[in-house]
């Protein structure tokens, strides 16, 4: 399993979220689709089975 956290935004939603696939290319797919989306910032970093199991949101600080 691969696992990653999203962070997307386009203009003032955000979308934040913990995903798990069972092929790399799966995250590929869905950052072209959040950029055919025309979403202003994607991000999608890999974190760890732990990190994706305690998700915790690790730009929570973006919030502020």
């Amino acid at each position: 399993m691969y696992y990653y956290y999203v962070y997307a935004y386009k203009g003032d939603m955000i979308r934040k979220e913990f995903v798990a696939y069972t092929h790399k290319a799966s995250a590929q797919e869905l950052f072209d689709e959040l950029v055919d989306d025309d979403y202003d910032c994607v991000v999608i970093d890999d974190i760890s089975k732990q990190e994706y199991k305690d998700q915790l949101d690790p730009y929570s600080i973006l919030d502020t």
